[in-house]
């Protein structure tokens, strides 16, 4: 998988501890506070104002969350942040081997549609990949950013 090699081509920059604390100077100017322009968003809602909004996608996530018994705790970050989102879906995918173990086609069925909807809900990270790319890039980021959209959005079979 080319986004997986990409990665790893980066992640060979950042093994010295000045070349990580370079990563996070970058990872603050990409993603927090630029001076010289707007910095990228990591919360899902901000790339949906057309599509409800923030409030809506916010609702929706906690809804999903709750539906699976988790909530995200007071002082956490937001619902549509990538890691909240991606550590979801994680679970959820964790979800998978008791059930398949024990056969239980109902709950599979279930678990598709809540990894379905988490997906359809990250379909922002397309944009935010595009934009990655528009500011040149990062020798980390941005493979990361691709191995992501290479995972969650794989050709149907």
């Amino acid at each position: 998988m080319r986004a997986l090699l990409e990665l790893e081509a980066g992640a060979v920059c950042i093994g010295s501890e000045r070349a990580r604390d370079d990563l996070e100077s970058e990872y603050i100017e990409l993603f927090e506070h630029n001076h010289r322009q707007s910095p990228l968003h990591l919360y899902g809602g901000l790339y949906l104002q057309n599509e409800g909004g923030r409030l809506e996608t916010l609702q929706r996530l906690t809804s999903l969350y709750q539906s699976c018994g988790l909530e995200v705790e007071d002082g956490a970050e937001h619902a549509d942040h990538l890691t909240v989102v991606l550590e979801f879906l994680g679970f959820l995918y964790r979800q998978y081997e008791p059930l398949l173990v024990g056969e239980d086609e109902e709950g599979i069925r279930q678990l598709r549609i809540h990894i379905r909807a988490v997906v359809n809900e990250l379909s922002w990270s397309k944009r935010l990949d595009q934009e990655l790319a528009g500011r040149g890039g990062h020798p980390f980021y941005m493979p990361l950013s691709r191995l992501l959209q290479a995972l969650l959005f794989l050709p149907e079979e």
